[in-house]
Parts: C-alpha cells; sequence; structure tokens
C-alpha cells in the first residue's frame, strides 16, 4: 500500500489486504485473548479507494483497544460503510476530532475525507466510556 501511495486510487483488495497483515502483525504482539473480528463481502472487485483511506481507523482500534478489536466493511451500490470497534478501560473525553494530544489519526483522516469526498461522506465516532465506535460511510466510483 505505501509503494502505491502516489496513486490517486487502488483496489479495494489492496486496501483490505495490507488491513489483513495489519492484523496478522497485531496478532502477534498481542497475547491469544486478544481477540480480532474482519467481517468483509467477499465481491468487492471494481471498487476504488484512495490509498490507507481506512488504515488510520484500524491502526487507531488496535492502538487503543485493551481485548480486541472488531472490523466491518459493507457495500451498498456506491456506498462503502466501515466501522471499527473496540473496547478500553482508561477514562476518555469525547474531544478526539478537537484535541491536540488525541486523536491526531481521527482528526487528520476526517480532514482528507472533507477533501476527499466533500459532502459524500459521514465520520461518526460514539464513545461510552467503555466502547469506542467509529462509523465511516463514503460514496464511491465502482469502476
Amino acid at each position: 500500500m505505501l509503494y502505491k501511495g502516489e496513486h490517486e486510487s487502488v483496489d479495494l483488495n489492496s486496501e483490505i489486504t495490507f488491513i489483513e497483515n495489519y492484523i496478522a502483525l497485531e496478532k502477534l504482539r498481542h497475547d491469544k485473548s486478544f481477540t480480532v473480528q474482519f467481517n468483509y463481502p467477499k465481491n468487492i472487485e471494481g471498487y476504488k479507494i484512495p490509498p490507507l483511506l481506512l488504515f488510520p481507523l484500524v491502526e487507531n482500534a488496535f492502538k487503543h483497544s485493551s481485548s480486541g478489536v472488531k472490523l466491518a466493511l459493507d457495500l451498498e451500490g456506491d456506498q462503502l460503510m466501515f466501522r471499527t470497534q473496540n473496547n478500553y478501560h482508561q477514562t476518555k473525553t469525547d474531544k478526539y476530532l478537537n484535541s491536540e494530544s488525541n486523536g491526531i489519526g481521527l482528526k487528520n483522516t476526517s480532514e482528507r475525507l472533507t477533501v476527499l469526498f466533500p459532502e459524500k461522506h459521514n465520520l461518526q465516532i460514539q464513545d461510552n466510556g467503555e466502547t469506542f465506535i467509529v462509523d465511516l460511510k463514503v460514496t464511491l466510483t465502482n469502476e
């Protein structure tokens, strides 16, 4: 994926493969009680996505998780929906997108989405003090 950074878009399959490889590395880092789920449709041919668009969300989930990560990608027509969910034990505030020290990856992702998909994306963050969920919805081009 990094070697494709000069391209405006990559196959969604490439992004998923990159995420799967990252998951494999994270599994080596954590003990066996750390659970990871990644669900996505098998037929995703033809969809393009900006390189590393989803990765900061995945990385953030692993970075802040205490017991596991759930990832889900779905496609409906030209809509891509991506969710990350992780549990944690730390006390957090809801300043993720505005803080200088916290949430820089989420803030950068939000700004990148605004540039790449003006009026064609929705990024929502939910934090109940134990579970952190990021939901992304983007209108993609199916080529």
